[in-house]
């Protein structure tokens, strides 16, 4: 809604951006049809303080892959593998990770704050952080798988029809040493 501009890769192009300096903003893009990811890093290390807002990224290889920072009012969907991946810590706010083929999110450390992962292969995949006012619902393998550390606040998950052990609840908040 509102893209300020729309970069296809056409099936042919790799990565949409390879974010080679730290601090780097993006901001208001349609990123599509990448056989890469929609935002990378251009080293082998990750970029730092990147700061991603409103993006709608879909048909990529991976939606967000080693890049560290803030995203904020954005979609990743429809990605061949996971929406965000081998990312250290990202703070996620009003972000919709939906209908990828992979994990909806595949990172170490990060927080979730009204934010929907549904439809996905995983939700959370080896993940830690926190999750607050967000949905996690309807992942095929699962809601959440391999945490430490997570913790959930006032958020609705698919707990009953993927039976993740070792999740409790109390008075909407939880905190996990290791499920699965």
């Amino acid at each position: 809604a509102g893209h300020q501009a729309i970069l296809d890769g056409g099936g042919a192009l790799e990565n949409a951006f390879a974010l080679g300096a730290q601090g780097v903003t993006l901001d208001g893009f349609e990123i599509r049809n990448y056989t890469g990811d929609g935002v990378t890093s251009a080293q082998e290390v990750q970029s730092l303080d990147a700061s991603l807002q409103n993006l709608f990224i879909h048909d990529t290889r991976r939606g967000i892959a080693r890049v560290e920072g803030v995203v904020e009012h954005s979609r990743i969907s429809q990605t061949a593998k996971a929406g965000v991946e081998d990312s250290a810590h990202l703070d996620l706010t009003r972000v919709e990770i939906v209908q990828n083929i992979g994990a909806g999110v595949n990172l170490v450390n990060g927080t979730f704050t009204n934010c929907t992962i549904a439809d996905n292969a995983v939700g959370l995949e080896q993940s830690s952080g926190t999750v607050t006012n967000s949905i996690i619902w309807k992942n095929a393998g699962g809601d959440f798988e391999l945490l430490k550390g997570l913790t959930i606040s006032f958020s609705i998950f698919d707990l009953l029809d993927h039976g993740d052990p070792g999740l409790v609840i109390d008075a909407g908040h939880n905190t996990n040493d290791g499920v699965k």
